[in-house]
């Protein structure tokens, strides 16, 4: 409060000393080890324990300090994410280095896969026309008279070993031999 001039300070005070308005405090217990604003600072650590927003002197300095920290931790993470980025790029452009050897390779594998194929290809068809050509040339040997003789001959072979195999005939043989033992005997 600003007074107008010493005459009405004067005045002033003179009616508080006089008054029964005497400054008065009162005076409350506070246990030192309690935490009465629910600061986090106990109450004889506390500057103003009835003041949850200031703690002290001492509470000031360590915020500080541990704004400092906080700082230094927020740069170094920086710092790492930054590292981690860089590293991250470098992963990739070795993974996009990787993916185009791999496709390079996986085109040679393919072109020579391709060309193994062709081979492959080939072999049938060559194996195929030596089949067509040994199928002409015995039709040609078949239609010939030497090959019409040998059908001939190999019919009149297969009809004597049938006969021979047939088991009639077996058993005429057998007592044919029979006999010709008896007799010569």
């Amino acid at each position: 409060m600003k007074f107008r001039s010493a005459k009405q300070r004067k005045a002033v005070m003179s009616k508080l000393r006089n008054s029964n308005y005497t400054s008065v405090r009162r005076v409350i217990k506070i246990p030192p080890n309690t935490d009465i604003d629910k600061d986090g600072v106990i109450n004889r650590k506390d500057c103003q324990p009835f003041n949850p927003k200031k703690q002290g002197l001492l509470h000031d300095l360590q915020m500080k300090r541990l704004k400092a920290q906080e700082d230094k931790l927020e740069r170094e993470r920086v710092e790492v994410e930054k590292k981690v980025e860089s590293q991250k790029e470098i992963l990739e452009r070795k993974k996009a280095v990787q993916n185009k050897k791999l496709s390079i390779q996986q085109a040679k594998m393919r072109e020579k896969q391709a060309v193994i194929d062709e081979i492959n290809k080939e072999k049938n068809k060559i194996k195929q026309l030596k089949e067509a050509n040994l199928k002409a040339k015995k039709e040609i040997f078949n239609k010939s008279r030497l090959g019409k003789a040998v059908n001939v001959s190999k019919k009149s072979i297969n009809k004597t070993r049938d006969y021979l195999n047939d088991p009639k005939t077996k058993k005429k043989i057998n007592s044919f031999l029979k006999k010709a033992k008896k007799l010569i005997r």
